[in-house]
This record gives C-alpha cells, sequence and structure tokens, in this order.
C-alpha cells in the first residue's frame, strides 16, 4: 500500500502525518532534520509533500531530495482550496499536516526536481544581493533625512560599504556563472534576447532552473504568466494571468 505522507514546515517546528493519523513532531534544525529524514527513510514512502513557507521549507526538502525521498513542495493556494474542498475549518500544525497528505494522497504530484548544487549557491549570492541592495537604499533614503553632520558621515560609510559588498558579490555571481557549462549556455541566450540584463538573467537561473527544459507554455505557466480561460456556458471573460 502507497504510504503518502505530508508536513507542515514553520520556522521552529516540523509536524509530520499520514492522510489518517499526526505522528510526529520534529525541531526545524539540522539535528531535527536529520532525524526527520531518517524516520522517513524507515518508513518508505510514494511521496512526502510539504508546503512552501517562506523559505523555511527549503533546507528541508534540499535534505530529502539528498536521501533520495521523493518530494513535493507544494503550492500554498493549493492546499489551502484542497482543504476548502473537505470542508476542515480548524487549523493546527497538527492539522495542517494530515491536510497536506490528504491532498499528496488525492492529487499524487510529481516529485519536484533536485537542485543542482550550483544552482542553490546560485540562488543563495542573488538572494543575498537583494538583501544588500534593500539595505543600501534603507541607509539612502536615511541620509536624504538626515540633518546632524556626524550621523550622516556614519550613513555614508555604511552606504559605501554596502556598494562594495554589492560589487564583491557581482564578481562572485558572474565567476559562479560562466564557470557552470549549462548556466553559462543559458545566460548566453538570455543576455542575447532584447531587454534582459545581468541582473534579470542572474534571477531566472537562480529561481527558475526549468528554463530551457519545459516548453514555452509550460515554463510561462510555472512563471505565472500565462493567461487561463474564464467561460461558462455562452460567457466568455477576459482570460488572466
Amino acid at each position: 500500500m502507497s504510504l503518502y505522507l505530508g508536513i507542515d514546515v514553520s520556522k521552529r517546528t516540523l509536524h509530520l502525518a499520514t492522510p489518517e493519523a499526526f505522528l510526529k513532531e520534529f525541531e526545524n534544525s539540522p539535528r531535527g532534520r536529520q532525524k526527520l529524514t531518517q524516520h522517513l527513510k524507515k518508513l518508505k514512502p510514494q511521496l512526502v509533500v510539504l508546503e512552501a513557507s517562506g523559505g523555511y521549507e527549503r533546507s528541508l526538502s534540499e535534505a530529502l531530495q539528498d536521501a533520495d525521498l521523493p518530494v513535493h513542495v507544494a503550492q500554498p493556494s493549493s492546499v489551502r482550496y484542497f482543504a476548502r474542498s473537505l470542508k476542515v475549518l480548524a487549523k493546527t500544525d497538527r492539522i495542517d499536516a494530515q491536510v497536506i497528505a490528504r491532498f499528496a494522497a488525492a492529487t499524487n504530484p510529481a516529485p519536484s526536481e533536485k537542485t543542482p548544487e550550483n544552482v542553490k549557491k546560485l540562488r543563495a549570492l542573488c538572494d543575498r544581493r537583494e538583501q544588500i541592495v534593500g539595505d543600501r537604499v534603507r541607509e539612502s533614503n536615511r541620509l536624504e533625512a538626515c540633518s546632524d553632520p556626524d550621523i550622516a558621515a556614519d550613513l555614508r560609510g555604511s552606504i559605501a560599504r554596502l556598494k562594495q559588498i554589492e560589487k564583491d558579490l557581482d564578481k562572485r555571481i558572474t565567476q559562479l556563472r560562466e564557470a557552470d557549462a549549462e548556466l553559462s549556455q543559458k545566460a548566453s541566450k538570455l543576455l542575447a534576447q532584447i531587454g534582459v540584463g545581468e541582473k534579470t538573467t542572474n534571477m531566472l537561473l537562480a529561481h527558475l532552473p526549468e528554463l530551457g527544459r519545459l516548453k514555452r507554455g509550460q515554463i510561462a505557466a510555472l512563471a505565472g504568466l500565462a493567461p487561463h480561460p474564464r467561460e461558462s456556458g455562452s460567457w466568455v471573460g477576459k482570460r488572466r494571468i
């Protein structure tokens, strides 16, 4: 009999359940994820589904994939609408884990592809660059409103440091991209398109690794850019993404 498991992911905890019952709680920490992985390997599930949770699920999904366990990361909206269809109104971590497991058993989604190591590294570098840019913009805004010369000098120093970090990250991103044959090839094709520059290319390579492996309609749908029909009987509404 196929075993489908659901994991509710939060910042500090991981709740594991089958469609029938809650099983166990683990810490969302390196040690907790290791214990959960070992536990799952003993259970030998058909599929493990976890809900995307603001990035808190990423370390777990990667750990399970490294252990050769079939994992699917589901969109929260898909699980939420499924829960509504079941008329599940209560919401706790344990109930959520069980709903995710029921979603897994009912839909049997395909396991998520394992992310290559260089793509993981590129994603981390691009995410860090975005954080640094955000910090620099905030410091610049503070400088514009600052009337104290000492604080202004401190802000200018902070902005200069952040600009240097941003420059260093750009260099590391380029080096990583050029050292990987597949990333380099994809980058060349993207940069050849009008209006696509270095930053857009890096973000696409980091966060949309399926580029080049899916058909244009599939990749558009995955990126949320495919217009979906809205029709009922003779009524035809506007298609929306």
